[in-house]
């Protein structure tokens, strides 16, 4: 009897419609979880390409910024005076003054030969040499120019 219902074309169809559904279902199911983590990759590359677009952007007006502040230093007098004869405690007075009116994270002032006169925060290292710099090499040719550095001074007040 038991080997009759196997043997019967009702089982046998069953059993291959059955088969054949669930092979479908996986097909299918498969497909699907394909495409579905191809598109969310692709939304998650355009995420990324627009976060860095955004990024970059902000990059870009925090140097034109940089470069207004610099124009805005270079043209102060009493500041010239002051790296010209390097007097440091006139230096610090015209500095702390700016400082109020602009908001600048750090600050560093040479003389022509690219030694530190003035940097913030206040160092050690008053007299290093940056002539070796890029931004200092442009500065000192009257080449006004914004870089982006990687450098321990952070969240600096005069």
């Amino acid at each position: 009897m038991k080997h009759q219902i196997f043997n019967s074309i009702n089982t046998k169809t069953i059993l291959f419609i059955s088969m054949a559904l669930i092979l479908t279902v996986l097909i299918t199911v498969g497909f699907t979880m394909q495409k579905m983590t191809q598109y969310a990759e692709t939304v998650a590359q355009e995420d990324a390409i627009r976060g860095m677009n955004g990024f970059n952007a902000k990059l870009e007006d925090l140097k034109a910024e940089a470069l207004v502040v610099a124009g805005l230093l270079a043209e102060n007098n009493d500041l010239a005076r002051a790296v010209e004869t390097k007097d440091i405690s006139r230096l610090r007075k015209v500095l702390h003054s700016i400082f109020q009116d602009i908001k600048l994270e750090f600050l560093t002032v040479t003389d022509s030969n690219g030694i530190v006169l003035f940097r913030t925060p206040e160092s050690d290292n008053s007299s290093a040499n940056v002539m070796n710099h890029y931004n200092i090499q442009m500065a000192l040719k009257n080449q006004p120019v914004a870089v982006i550095e990687k450098t321990p001074l952070v969240n600096c007040q005069l």
